[in-house]
């Protein structure tokens, strides 16, 4: 009989994210790379959504590959309209669920701080490109 997958959360309840958040955050979701400086090591993650505030990603966990801490330094790249993006910020919040002989899935806010204005049109040029090939390959 196998064990149920066990959750550890962050003290503070995410809801208590959502209501701090100063930005809507909208379903985006994308390959992406995680690190913990523009140098790496770059661990494989997904994008699931994105504000001008920051991203919400997940990603498969190895002990000493990333600092899942609060607080610590992250870089979070993906590719979009044919060129690599890179945002710098920290890590928010993390919530991490494991089940007996598998290796962690983590999910985690990324807080991109206070982007610049260019940054934040980068980002809604690069949701609304993307909304507009999922709607011309039919997926939405």
């Amino acid at each position: 009989m196998s064990e149920e997958p066990k959750n550890t959360v962050n003290p503070r309840e995410e809801t208590d994210y959502v209501k701090q958040r100063k930005y809507a955050r909208a379903p985006f979701r994308t390959k992406a790379s995680i690190a913990s400086s523009p140098e790496g090591p770059w661990i494989e993650a997904e994008v699931l959504d994105i504000s001008f505030g920051g991203a919400h990603v997940r990603f498969q966990f190895i002990e000493g590959e990333i600092d899942i801490s609060e607080g610590a330094s992250c870089v979070v790249k993906f590719r979009a309209k044919d060129k690599e993006k890179a945002y710098q910020g920290s890590i928010a919040w993390v919530s991490q669920k494991t089940s007996p002989g598998e290796v962690p899935v983590v999910e985690a806010g990324i807080n991109f701080g206070e982007l610049p204005l260019e940054k934040k049109n980068e980002i809604l040029r690069i949701f609304m490109w993307t909304r507009l090939q999922e709607n011309l390959e039919g997926k939405n």
